[in-house]
């Protein structure tokens, strides 16, 4: 037998036992899968508990199984999925028997109806475009051939009349051509400005990521055929929901109106239909194990030095100025900061949910959709506030008590004082106490003046040394029908040289702190009242040296050269 028969024997030999091996795995393949009952559910999302970052989805589902083991197989669940997350709850008399996912990148056809139109309109768009450009380059070649041709008569020439008939034609024809060129090229930058809106609609649609759903394998076994229910819930990312709110305030004599609303996102890649929410600030990411206790240190509140806050032992207002801060520096406290980015807020170590009444549909669009949660009526005492030093106009402050049992998290507040935006706030929760206060912007009605009485201001020498006075008045005004409670802050200097001594001479009964030289008046005006503050104080030096008194401050000059 020659080596080409054996081996050809042998081939033939080891294929039969693959075969007979194939098929034995397919019988008893066909048999195993037999055995197991396959149920497909089309997963319809009801209940969402959304955290602040994460969400955690909740299906239900109602089916028979038969007896043996049943192959339950949820899809369409988003590709956010955190495997790790998922539970099944089930009748006693079903036991579950393992849990797995996968990703089906078969569904990569299957768009939103949204998306689906606006990439059709793209299309639609592009064609016309491409047909525009055919055109335009049709007339391009036929403008060139009667250039081309535009001589007449080769050498010996034309009559007159030849020539005005030629001339004629070629410039109405021409004239026609690039009227026609000029239509194609203004409805062609048109269709761009509106392909390129389409497309950026696209993009925050998030419709250019690769588009795949995942899908969820329950497999359970039963003694019996049985109806049952089952109950899926697991965790996914890229969602969440900030705290937003609303503070309103008629007049100073009535209470504070508080609307509680959260901005919620989708961006899990699968729409949120008309479902039942619930908002919570617990972490969905807590393990199992049971917790243990670590050392609770008390210290004081460090507050940032460049925020210039009047501070109060009972709280701060919140609403601000905040000048020269860089953009990182303004994230740390939560303001003016891009939508896209995140912030580090300070929540509670007990959790606070909030059950929404009403059911929502949150679009996966990775767009804030605002969910309304409550709404308050807050007692408040108000009080005006003013620094005529560095700014004359009086501000109200808003002085809200209670806040501690509204289950507040930090966030943005806009702010409404008599049916007039006043601006944005930010409530902060963490370094409050029993008072939270607001500023409710500038009050006109309040008039406070400061002026120089140079009668009393002087300059002397005293032998070595130089001594100047000055002195300051300021006149407080109530214009409002209704009696105000304000506070007026002033200040003297403070001597960081031992040659320079500072002698306080009058201050009007007000409170002076000797450490910052800081000036308090409170006064409560009845309407049309005036009050009156004098004051005055000496700055001794040495004669032959120059001190700064007055301060400045820096601004921006254009320089002409």
């Amino acid at each position: 037998m020659s080596f080409r028969s054996i081996t050809s024997y042998n081939f033939n030999t080891i294929s039969m036992k693959n075969l007979l091996t194939i098929l034995l795995f397919f019988v008893f393949g066909s048999l195993s899968a037999q055995n197991e009952n396959t149920i497909s559910i089309n997963s319809k999302i009801k209940n969402i508990t959304v955290y602040i970052d994460g969400a955690e989805i909740s299906e239900n589902a109602n089916f028979n199984l038969v007896k043996g083991r049943n192959l339950i197989v949820f899809k369409n669940i988003s590709n956010q999925l955190i495997l790790n997350t998922i539970r099944v709850s089930t009748d006693n008399a079903v036991n579950v028997l393992s849990i797995s996912s996968k990703t089906d990148y078969l569904m990569q056809e299957t768009e939103k109806p949204r998306i689906k139109s606006l990439k059709d309109s793209v299309n639609v768009l592009k064609s016309q475009i491409r047909e525009n450009e055919d055109l335009l380059n049709a007339y391009s070649i036929e403008k060139d051939m009667l250039l081309k041709n535009a001589s007449l008569g080769g050498t010996t020439g034309v009559t007159v009349n030849d020539l005005k008939l030629a001339s004629a034609f070629y410039r109405e024809k021409i004239l026609e051509i690039n009227r026609k060129m000029s239509e194609l090229t203004l409805k062609s930058e048109n269709l761009l400005i509106i392909k390129d809106r389409i497309e950026v609609e696209l993009l925050e649609l998030n419709s250019k990521l690769s588009y795949s759903v995942s899908e969820i394998q329950i497999l359970v076994s039963c003694e019996n055929a049985i109806k049952t229910e089952l109950e899926l819930k697991y965790l996914v990312s890229n969602a969440g929901w900030t705290p937003s709110y609303d503070l309103k305030v008629s007049d100073i004599n009535t209470d504070i109106e508080l609307t509680y609303r959260a901005q919620v996102f989708n961006n899990t890649g699968i729409d949120w239909n008309n479902v039942k929410l619930k908002l919570s600030s617990g972490d969905p990411s807590i393990s199992a194990q049971n917790p243990t206790l670590k050392p609770w240190n008390v210290d004081f509140t460090q507050v940032y030095k460049g925020y210039n806050e009047f501070q109060r032992s009972e709280g701060y207002t919140q609403n601000i100025a905040i000048p020269n801060m860089a953009q990182s520096e303004l994230s740390t406290i939560g303001l003016d900061v891009s939508e896209a980015d995140y912030l580090a807020v300070e929540v509670s170590e007990l959790s606070i949910e909030f059950d929404i009444a009403e059911a929502y549909s949150i679009p996966c669009d990775n767009k804030p959709y605002f969910v309304d949660v409550a709404k308050y009526k807050l007692p408040a005492t108000y009080k005006h506030f003013c620094i005529p030093k560095i700014d004359k106009d009086v501000f109200l402050l808003a002085r809200i008590t209670g806040w501690q049992d509204l289950n507040l998290v930090e966030g943005a507040a806009h702010v409404y004082f008599a049916g007039t935006y006043v601006g944005k706030s930010y409530i902060y929760t963490r370094n409050v106490r029993d008072t939270l206060d607001l500023s409710l912007g500038r009050d006109k009605k309040i008039l406070v003046t400061r002026s120089k009485l140079k009668e009393y201001s002087s300059v002397k020498l005293m032998g070595a040394k130089r001594k100047e006075t000055f002195a300051y008045q300021m006149v407080i005004k109530n214009n409002r029908n209704t009696p105000i409670n304000i506070e007026i802050q002033d200040q003297f200097p403070i001597s960081t040289n031992s040659e320079i001594e500072i002698e306080v001479l009058q201050i009007s009964n007000g409170k002076q702190d000797l450490n910052s030289g800081k000036l308090t008046w409170e006064y409560n005006l009845k309407s049309g009242e005036n009050k009156v503050i004098d004051l005055q104080f000496a700055i001794k030096y040495p004669k032959n040296s120059t001190i700064q008194i007055e301060q400045s401050k820096t601004k921006m000059m254009r320089n002409f050269k």
